[in-house]
């Protein structure tokens, strides 16, 4: 709701409100119509993911009906918005600009790609490795701080330079391979390999990620900047809960694959404990088993993480190679 609300309020802070239109017309301009039906395609995309494999097969009628119904209601919102034009929720023009599209693409892909990998990390400690939660919170920083770091470092060059699309190569590409390097981690992988590659990860994901802001400051007029910016932003949430849903389908039904290979545990209490006091759940016979079976299935999500990182670096290829103009030569 709140970024409906961005899309509807005047663009400058300072303008004064639109008094030429009635109440019912200003409620009707808020696009209720098109939220909701954006809202019930997510949610039957959502449901298809939670139950698809886990809690129904793929081929049950709710799971593809779900499937279908997102199919159908994802084209009824787009063709809304392309009748509805300059009054639509998303307008046509501007997300069909090249680097506005590519932006919102790359911006879904990469906050999904980098959801996966934040999600599934802690379970990696305490699951696989066997840490507790607390220890896991600070193993997982070099993640954290490393995305931080490098996106203050990188928006401070960019405003010195003037060019962002090469920083947009070189962070998705630094990510993927970042996120391909945790597939590979493993109950054995030292310290200085796991915290290298969250580090190389961290880094390629703040390096990339505010740049499709930079583009659309660039490629669109003033009066289109707030709405080509709250389109990033949105597509920056829906990428993040898109990416998350699709790898926890992959990670469940990954672990119930290997968990159903081992004898004398009971699986459902194995899930219900999360990841953690693994010890006060299984024989002692049958922990290393298990925690592998954690491992597996952290890996094939991570393996999520790395395909949507490498489909983002491709959509990034796409960018107009523009530069950001200093006020001295906006002045001129």
């Amino acid at each position: 709701m709140a970024l409906i609300i961005c899309f509807y309020y005047p663009i400058s802070l300072g303008e004064a409100p639109d008094s030429d239109h009635t109440l019912k017309e200003k409620i009707l301009g808020l696009g209720l119509k098109s939220a909701v039906i954006l809202a019930g395609a997510l949610v039957c995309l959502f449901l298809a993911l939670q139950w698809g494999g886990t809690k129904h097969p793929w081929s049950d009628s709710r799971v593809w009906g779900c499937l279908v119904g997102f199919g159908l209601l994802l084209t009824l919102f787009v063709y809304i918005q392309i009748r509805q034009g300059e009054a639509a929720l998303i307008r046509p023009r501007i997300i069909s600009q090249r680097s506005v599209f590519l932006g919102c693409l790359f911006s879904a892909l990469y906050q999904g790609a980098m959801t996966t990998q934040s999600y599934h990390l802690p379970f990696y400690f305490q699951a696989v490795k066997g840490v507790d939660p607390q220890s896991s919170g600070v193993d997982i920083l070099p993640h954290g701080v490393t995305v931080t770091i490098a996106t203050l470092i990188t928006g401070s060059i960019i405003t010195w330079l003037g060019y962002y699309v090469p920083f947009m190569w070189a962070g998705s590409a630094i990510f993927t391979i970042g996120a391909g390097l945790l597939y590979t981690i493993s109950q054995n992988t030292p310290l200085a390999r796991w915290f290298g590659y969250e580090v190389l990860a961290g880094a390629g994901f703040g390096i990339a990620i505010q740049i499709p802001i930079f583009a659309v400051q660039v490629v669109l007029v003033a009066g289109d900047i707030p709405l080509g910016t709250v389109l990033i932003i949105l597509s920056q949430a829906l990428g993040g809960s898109v990416g998350l849903s699709i790898s926890q389908n992959v990670f469940q039904n990954s672990l119930r694959q290997r968990l159903n290979t081992i004898a004398d545990i009971d699986i459902q209490a194995v899930i219900a404990a999360g990841g953690t006091d693994l010890e006060h759940v299984v024989s002692a016979d049958s922990l290393a088993h298990v925690r592998d079976a954690f491992r597996y299935g952290i890996s094939n999500a991570f393996l999520v993480s790395t395909s949507l990182g490498g489909v983002a670096f491709l959509a990034s290829i796409g960018m107009e190679r523009k530069k950001i103009k200093s006020k001295k030569e906006g002045g001129e």
